[in-house]
């Protein structure tokens, strides 16, 4: 629900399931993938949420604060190259 009413993440996972979902794909598959992502992303709040309401281990996180930044930055950084260069693929 959170989610849903966050723009950004609207945009994201849009991107994320139009450039990896090619145009041809059957609508049951890509309800399929659609779940999956919704899943894996309650599952990802669930383990945020767990993470962070254990004392050791909610302080282990906040000491890798900047680690998981620089490699979440580099994911985000990753898929955006890989969606560009697909974008000017097409193009020409």
């Amino acid at each position: 629900v959170t989610n849903l009413s966050n723009p950004k993440a609207l945009v994201f996972f849009g991107a994320v399931f139009a450039g990896f979902v090619p145009p041809d794909t059957s609508w049951a598959m890509r309800a399929v993938v659609l779940v999956m992502m919704m899943v894996i992303g309650v599952a990802w709040f669930v383990f945020v949420a767990v993470a962070v309401s254990v004392p050791a281990l909610s302080t282990r996180l906040q000491a890798a604060g900047a680690w998981i930044d620089i490699v979440a930055g580099t994911v985000f950084l990753v898929l955006a190259a890989v969606l560009v260069i697909e974008g000017i693929a097409r193009l020409l």
